[in-house]
């Protein structure tokens, strides 16, 4: 996932689908990005959240549609970069 934030009240919403439960890896080897990570299934479901680039892995138990939510710590902005696979 890769945005820039402009707004000091901005954050980031990234979509992702699933036909069967899985999971995501968030953050690590290349990752450059000053703010949180939660991830929720459906509109309030918290499923995973932490530091962007040390969340890791976080499971996804149901098939269906999850929010990746990017929040940046003490209103930064700009660009940054968090790899998932």
């Amino acid at each position: 996932m890769s945005q820039i934030l402009l707004g000091k009240s901005d954050q980031d919403v990234f979509l992702l689908s699933m036909k069967n439960p899985g999971a995501i890896t968030i953050g690590g080897a290349g990752c450059n990005a000053n703010g949180e990570v939660s991830v929720y299934y459906g509109d309030a479901e918290l499923v995973g959240t932490g530091p962007a680039c040390r969340l890791d892995k976080v499971t996804l138990p149901k098939a269906g549609t999850y929010r990746i939510v990017v929040n940046p710590f003490n209103n930064t902005t700009g660009t940054y970069s968090i790899p998932t696979k």
